[in-house]
């Protein structure tokens, strides 16, 4: 940093007008043990001799009325579109209000340890704060140098020189033009804009200084360890227990027993040797008897999610007819999965919600050559079950062969596979195992009519043949998702029938829970493992979401046209009766404070 003495006065404006979704309360607004990051920045700016400080606000104004009576000789300026812009419309307001020469710009979201500041402002403006130490995520906004200038910042930077701490020094010439500004976008836009007609501004590396941006819980608690002191310390400890509580009421990835975790953790086999071969020979069992699969099927594990399994499928069949019956997100999906893969596809699309109705179907269709017919079986985006027996009854009139995608259903919906050619599965919903793997139960006579797949990875007739030969996998095998699997496998089986029972109670009882609040369940849905639940006009999805992440569980937004419109609450995999106590206790406070009281 080159020094020089501060003749003229350094003012700031703090932007502190956005919303973090992450934190219910701004996030300047929140507690480092005895004082608010906001006011241990201004704190610090003090500290650093810095006269006029400008705090613009947006996100929740009224909650830093308090905080405005505490923070005396501070100009606040409202932002009131901080909805529909960004941190650049809420800069120009607050550089509007200053005069010096040397104006220091900050994010809200930053804690500096003490002492950084006033070192920084020994440096003649214009520059950008950095750290050439920092790791950097792929949310971060990066710094790119030339010769030790900055020429550039944002996200999307290949290469950077370190992490742009969201501080900056600009003079009175900047801070003019950046005032007037019209753009709603990032102020590192106009920062960009600058420096291509420039030279390039200094850079004011603090690498090895303790410094936190606050963008998700996890920051939140290390800032409040490495800067709130002991008493910061202590609240850590005491939000954060809060926290590990966390339950997945989505569909996928879902609460898995202890059991599972121990084995993934604890298990220790080389994929290569026996044992292992012993261990994927007893999970292909254990999947076959799941799916009631009798003699003439067999199952292979495809290490992915399920899509990898549906695409294993698709691109290892041999080129053919094949007619795809959708009513969701997810059949959308198949029907473009399976057109890259060069089928001759043909589709029935139809509304949303409601159930394939085959008889229809065959009406149209029973005068077509058709190889295949391919649905999803539990439509996760509506919550709407598709019969497997009127579709394979279905297939058999037209002389076709069935695959289904049963990714979500498997394990949850008693299934019969008796008239099923192919059928797709995954481990991570109602088997309730660890994400990562998927399997295919299939004919082993259709398995050897496979084709050599145009995906190399995903060749599924490479696949069978390794598994069946040598006991092995095609490649390395994620070896602790197997062996957990393999005990989710043995935990489902031993309460067979009981688990189709289990689910469908919970659902019941879960949905009895939520409509009591006042919530309607959406059209179609009619699921044993998901509902989708109306969201009410007087509230969001956004809104739901965050209280109950906050409140320790997880639920999914609708997919699609269905975005905005619903939420998702899932009880596939180890969700308790007490977690659905809970869960229903959370959002019974949440329509508490949120709805709107009737007028009388």
């Amino acid at each position: 940093m080159k020094a020089r003495s501060m003749k003229q006065p350094w003012e700031a404006v703090i932007l502190a007008a956005g919303r973090n979704r992450g934190f219910d309360l701004p996030v300047p607004l929140l507690t480092l043990g005895s004082r608010t990051v906001l006011e241990t920045m201004v704190g610090e700016l003090r500290s650093a001799g810095v006269g006029k400080i400008v705090v613009i606000t947006g996100y929740r104004k009224a909650a830093f009325k308090s905080l405005k009576q505490q923070l005396k000789n501070v100009i606040w300026v409202h932002n009131s579109d901080f909805e529909s812009t960004l941190t650049a419309r809420s800069l120009a307001l607050g550089l509007k209000r200053t005069k010096s020469p040397r104006v220091l710009c900050l994010d809200g979201d930053v804690v500096l340890e003490k002492g950084v500041l006033k070192k920084i402002l020994t440096t003649d403006p214009p520059f950008l704060v950095m750290d050439s130490r920092k790791v950097l995520g792929y949310m971060d906004d990066k710094v790119k140098l030339k010769h030790g200038r900055v020429v550039e910042v944002g996200k999307q930077i290949d290469y950077p020189d370190g992490e742009s701490v969201g501080i900056m020094g600009i003079s009175r010439e900047i801070a003019d033009l950046f005032s007037v500004s019209r753009s709603k976008g990032y102020y590192e836009d106009l920062i960009n804009h600058r420096l291509k007609k420039g030279r390039g501004w200094q850079s004011v590396d603090i690498a090895g200084a303790s410094w936190f941006e606050i963008d998700f819980m996890g920051d939140y608690f290390e800032t409040l360890r490495g800067a709130g002191g002991k008493k910061g310390q202590v609240f850590a400890d005491r939000i954060e227990s809060k926290h590990r509580k966390t339950y997945l009421f989505s569909p996928g990835p879902v609460m898995v027993s202890e059991g599972v975790k121990q084995a993934s953790i604890t298990g220790v086999i080389g994929h290569r040797e026996p044992d292992f071969s012993n261990l994927l020979w007893a999970v292909r069992k254990k999947i076959l008897k799941v799916a009631a699969a009798k003699r003439g099927f067999t199952s292979v594990v495809i290490p992915g999610s399920g899509s990898a399994a549906n695409e294993s499928v698709v691109s290892s069949i041999p080129l053919s007819k094949i007619l795809i019956v959708s009513n969701g997100e997810f059949g959308e999906r198949l029907i473009g999965l399976t057109r890259h893969h060069g089928h001759s596809v043909m589709t029935e699309k139809l509304s949303w919600g409601h159930e394939i109705d085959w008889k229809k179907i065959k009406k149209r269709y029973a005068s077509k050559k058709i190889d295949y017919v391919m649905f999803v079986h539990h439509e996760t985006s509506t919550g709407t079950v598709n019969s497997i027996a009127s579709a394979a009854g279905f297939a058999e009139s037209i002389k076709a062969e069935l695959i289904v995608d049963a990714i979500s259903s498997f394990g949850g919906i008693e299934i019969d596979c008796s008239s099923v050619g192919f059928l797709t599965g995954s481990t991570n919903k109602c088997l309730a195992s660890l994400p990562g793997l998927s399997f295919v139960v299939g004919k082993k006579r259709l398995m050897k009519t496979l084709r050599k797949s145009s995906s190399f990875y995903l060749d599924l007739k490479s696949h069978v043949e390794v598994q069946d030969k040598s006991g092995q996998t095609l490649n390395t095998p994620p070896v602790s998702l197997i062996l957990g699997l393999n005990v989710a496998l043995d935990e489902y089986l031993e309460q067979n029938a009981q688990q189709y029972h289990r689910l469908a109670t919970l659902s019941s009882e879960l949905r009895s829970r939520v409509t009591a609040l006042g919530f309607e369940i959406a059209e179609g849905c009619t699921s044993p493992l998901l509902t989708n639940f109306k969201i009410p006009r007087w509230s969001s999805f956004d809104s739901i979401q965050q209280w109950m992440r906050e409140e320790g569980f997880i639920i999914y937004s609708g997919k699609g046209r269905l975005a905005g419109k619903i939420f998702q609450v899932a009880n596939m995999g180890r969700i308790t009766t007490q977690a659905l106590d809970e869960f229903a206790g959370a959002l019974r406070r949440f329509v508490n404070q949120n709805r709107p009281r009737r007028k009388r």
